[in-house]
């Protein structure tokens, strides 16, 4: 999404609210934020899970060899409740 804030968890539980904290954690600029997205840069190192601790939604996930997906300790569980509404046209 390329909207700022929380705002977009109304829509979405999971969704990148642009905190900027994935970006501040990685190094050498392996994150960084733009349009309020958060962009890896592969060329660079990413081998950095530190990078998902403190995100707030779980948007960006770390994938373990062993474990598969991984989310930051700072993200909330999901619990789906079903199918998503459609929207009005």
């Amino acid at each position: 999404n390329l909207e700022f804030g929380d705002g977009i968890l109304e829509d979405c539980e999971v969704g990148c609210t642009a905190c900027g904290k994935c970006a501040l954690d990685a190094t050498d600029g392996a994150i960084n934020m733009e349009d309020n997205l958060a962009v890896v840069d592969y060329g660079r190192n990413h081998n950095q899970p530190a990078a998902i601790e403190r995100c707030p939604t779980g948007a960006i996930l770390w994938f373990d060899a062993e474990r598969g997906p991984v989310r930051g300790r700072a993200a909330p569980k999901v619990i789906r409740q079903g199918a998503r509404a459609e929207a009005p046209t």
